[in-house]
């Protein structure tokens, strides 16, 4: 992007309370379409749930332009001995409360998604939540838990190393990284989660400067080694216009914080070791 509008960009990183400190930032930045954030749509949507008085993402914001999906893996430990969906099934059938799921967090898309597949496939199994995949990956090869939807950065490591078995993604589409493995909804079971992320202004910036960031991006995203550098942190780049990408912003905002509400009232969760 730099190299289009020829001129320098600083990222300024603003982490913390599920990127609601960021977005704070952005919403209140000068909208001159000199600022711009990198925004996680399906978590910002959970996090209306805990966090009150958010900046509103269809009224505070400006859509720039949907960059990539950060797709999940649902992946099991090799001890656990399955190698489909049909197999993992088929085990936590056998054993009715004898199996677990590792999370990123409550609230976290990680936790959704399995709480969506394990309600389509009919099956229980209990919640654990851990503080991000650096804490959940270990417990999970180890066999303390029995499944987790983790990142493709976060799990092709320990796939590629054979400690666990990727079974599907979440995504709408196969991932670039693992190509022969299917997603969900191939197998019959309604999940769908790109995880995906986009570049937002503050409202009010005007719509000339707010369509010359649109071209740098889409630009960007036409470039091979942007595209392979994402690639291989499991990032699938792409480039959706803003009009559309509203599309993507009204479902997640529609579905994950009504599904964590209900989960927050249901009694499937215990606190990790």
């Amino acid at each position: 992007m730099s190299e289009t509008l020829k001129q320098q960009i600083v990222v300024e990183n603003k982490p913390g309370a599920a990127a609601t400190i960021g977005l704070r930032a952005l919403a209140n930045s000068k909208p001159d379409g000199y600022t711009f954030g990198l925004v996680p749509v399906a978590g910002t949507a959970i996090a209306t749930v805990t966090y009150k008085d958010l900046p509103d993402i269809h009224k505070d914001f400006v859509t720039i332009a949907g960059i990539a999906d950060a797709p999940h893996l649902l992946v099991v430990p090799k001890s656990l001995q399955v190698n489909s969906i049909k197999d993992l099934i088929a085990k936590l059938k056998d054993n009715p409360g004898g199996h677990n799921y590792a999370s990123q967090g409550t609230g976290s898309l990680s936790h959704l998604e399995s709480a969506v597949f394990l309600d389509a496939a009919g099956v229980t199994a209990e919640h654990v939540p851990y503080k991000g995949s650096s804490e959940a990956v270990p417990g999970l090869i180890n066999g303390d838990t029995s499944m987790m939807f983790d990142s493709v950065s976060s799990a092709l490591p320990h796939i590629k190393a054979g400690t666990l078995i990727p079974l599907a993604t979440a995504a709408t589409r196969r991932v670039p990284q693992l190509p022969d493995l299917p997603t969900i909804s191939e197998l019959g079971y309604d999940l769908k989660a790109d995880n995906a992320f986009v570049l937002l202004a503050a409202a009010g910036t005007p719509a000339a400067n707010a369509k010359i960031l649109t071209d740098a991006v889409e630009a960007a995203l036409k470039d091979e080694t942007v595209i392979s550098t994402l690639g291989k942190l499991g990032i699938v780049a792409r480039f959706t216009a803003p009009d559309e990408f509203r599309e993507t912003i009204d479902h997640d905002f529609s579905v994950w914080p009504r599904l964590f509400e209900k989960l927050t009232t249901a009694p499937d969760t215990k606190t990790s070791k």
